[in-house]
């Protein structure tokens, strides 16, 4: 019976964490940015992301498995090096008019920060692997409170590691001439 309740307890933080990440920081990236555009609605701005968001996701996936049947290293570097992508799609007015390619740009921002976005990375993974794992560890009626705890803890890294990233993220994007291709 308490497996039962530490499953949904998981799963009900995994629904809470996946809310906060697809709702939640689109929202807060859609504060500074609806300021230069006062006339569009939140759920337009969704409408006007979300689709590119996912069909760049979805071509960066697919080149990221490809590069990874390769061997399993190159198919880690082209994730880091692509790891910006949602952040441009998001933000970057120049790929949403047309004239640059998220991927391009993903690489080209991350390109002499490889080893920084990949620790980066690494720590937040390695991290939440340890909440979760101590989260487990407890046994009886309290291993409902662990996952549970777990859980919230893991959801604050991410959003940590998110904010880290989209700030690391401005900061190339203000430094970092467009390709001229």
């Amino acid at each position: 019976m308490v497996q039962m309740f530490s499953q949904l307890g998981m799963g009900a933080i995994s629904l809470l964490e996946a809310a906060l990440l697809l709702l939640l920081i689109p929202l807060r990236i859609y504060t500074p940015t609806s300021q230069l555009d006062s006339n569009i609605s939140y759920w337009q701005f969704i409408k006007k992301h979300i689709a590119p968001l996912a069909a760049e996701s979805i071509r960066m996936t697919a080149f990221v498995i490809l590069w990874g049947l390769l061997l399993i290293i190159p198919g880690l570097f082209k994730q880091i090096r692509w790891y910006f992508v949602p952040f441009v799609v998001i933000t970057d007015k120049k790929y949403q008019s047309g004239e640059v390619d998220a991927l391009d740009r993903s690489n080209s921002l991350i390109n002499g920060i490889t080893l920084l976005v990949g620790i980066i990375i690494l720590t937040d993974f390695v991290i939440q692997y340890l909440i979760d794992s101590y989260g487990q560890s407890f046994q009886g009626p309290l291993k409902f409170f662990g996952l549970f705890t777990a859980g919230i803890l893991t959801l604050g890294v991410s959003i940590y590691s998110y904010i880290l990233l989209y700030s690391l993220f401005k900061k190339r994007n203000a430094e970092v001439p467009y390709s001229e291709d």
